[in-house]
């Protein structure tokens, strides 16, 4: 799809389309960030006290975070996302 459809009718990639839908949706949504937020400085602030953390998974949740942004960034090249709403 991305090869022949996005090229030949400019379209965002589908990779691109569903990290900036993941962000827009889950880890963007305001409960979601502050949550997240917090248990991350939770988990530094109990390992600086002496207690294990699984480092792996800050990394790749650091890591995650990061790929958002360099997406969206990369994104707003874009004129305008064809966005779906999304229905409940």
């Amino acid at each position: 799809m991305d090869r022949n459809y996005v090229n030949q009718f400019k379209k965002i990639p589908v990779y691109t389309m569903g990290l900036i839908t993941f962000h827009q949706f889950v880890s963007g949504h305001e409960k979601v960030k502050d949550r997240l937020l917090r248990i991350m400085l939770q988990m530094v602030a109990s390992e600086r006290e002496g207690m294990q953390m699984d480092r792996m998974l800050i990394k790749h949740t650091v890591s995650l975070s990061c790929s958002f942004l360099v997406t969206l960034r990369t994104s707003e090249r874009f004129c305008c996302l064809e966005m779906v709403p999304v229905s409940s």
